[in-house]
């Protein structure tokens, strides 16, 4: 009796640690706030990526590394995946992707009182100046700089102090960025700038993980799952520190303002922060106007029931939020 008694216990806790063993994935990401950057800073990519993968007891650390160095560490074998990568096709040569789970959205910048309403680069005035970081990456729109004069600055802090001294006639900033100003510095924001509402240029943010990682195809599938459910319950916002967000909740192809929790605001939010994957979708959040909150979805601002036309909370002393604060 007490061998079997020792068996079953034996088996028993082999179980357990079978059924709650946590995988720890080593990663790799260059600074790149507030996207990538050290876990004692916010970096918005870096903490979805953590969460969505820490709710499937997969345990994560992060090296902060040069890009270049994420790369081929990746090809090396030396790190398991990366937070935060564009997809190519020689990229997907050796890294298995997840969905999109964030995007990249550059909108149209001026001074206040300038014209911010053009779709497309291309329909600035010849000889326009327009201010751009060295490092980004602009892609296909790159051939719509042409006829453009384009000045580089290091940062996008650079590129505001050149608009703000009339260096520059524009400039274009993530429209993340422009959430947290509109949160956090809405006084300067509504003073000096005014901001387009259309991203000119687009790139959608991945994790990705090694192609020959074992398991990778389950480890993305769960990743993507709970990336949705972050969505609905309202820890993808709080994670991005925005309390509207727009995505398509309910999988029926259009997009929904989804609110952080169940104080919606006195008014409709006038602006929300896409996760539209596409360009269908992208053209669609200017337009889109239902709205979800506390697990119902509302086809209009006045179907909203009056219990959650609260004021929404004051965030504009975030410690999280200093290093990313702009200089006007």
């Amino acid at each position: 009796m007490l061998r079997l008694l020792l068996i079953s216990l034996c088996f028993g806790t082999s179980f357990f640690h079978a059924t709650a063993q946590i995988v720890d994935l080593e990663l790799a990401s260059d600074s790149w706030p507030p996207f990538t950057h050290s876990e004692e800073s916010m970096a918005v990519a870096g903490q979805l990526v953590r969460e969505a993968l820490n709710r499937n007891e997969i345990a994560t650390s992060t090296k902060i590394i040069p890009f270049k160095n994420v790369l081929s560490g990746l090809q090396t074998g030396d790190y398991d995946g990366s937070a935060a990568l564009w997809k190519d096709e020689e990229r997907e040569g050796y890294l298995r992707f997840s969905d999109p789970y964030l995007q990249n959205q550059l909108v149209l910048v001026s001074k206040i009182g300038g014209d911010v309403s053009m779709s497309d680069l291309s329909e600035l005035p010849d000889g326009t100046t327009l201010g751009i970081v060295d490092s980004y990456s602009y892609g296909p729109e790159s051939a719509d700089f042409e006829h453009l004069e384009i000045v580089s600055g290091e940062s996008d802090q650079a590129n505001l102090n050149a608009l703000l001294k009339g260096r520059v006639e524009y400039i274009l900033i993530d429209d993340l960025l422009i959430h947290y100003l509109m949160q956090f510095q809405p006084g300067d924001l509504a003073t000096h700038l005014e901001v387009g509402h259309v991203p000119l240029v687009t790139r959608s943010l991945y994790f990705a993980v090694r192609e020959d990682l074992e398991g990778g195809e389950e480890l993305m599938a769960k990743f993507n799952r709970t990336i949705g459910e972050m969505i609905a319950d309202g820890s993808y916002h709080r994670i991005l520190k925005l309390h509207w967000i727009k995505a398509d909740i309910d999988g029926d192809g259009k997009l929904e303002m989804i609110s952080a929790g169940s104080t919606a605001g006195l008014e409709p939010p006038s602006r929300s922060y896409s996760v539209a994957t596409d360009e269908e979708h992208l053209a669609m959040a200017a337009t889109d106007n239902t709205y979800y909150i506390d697990g119902t979805i509302y086809q209009s601002w006045d179907e909203v029931p009056e219990k959650y036309k609260r004021p929404t909370p004051r965030k504009e002393d975030v410690e999280d939020f200093t290093f990313m604060r702009m200089n006007f």
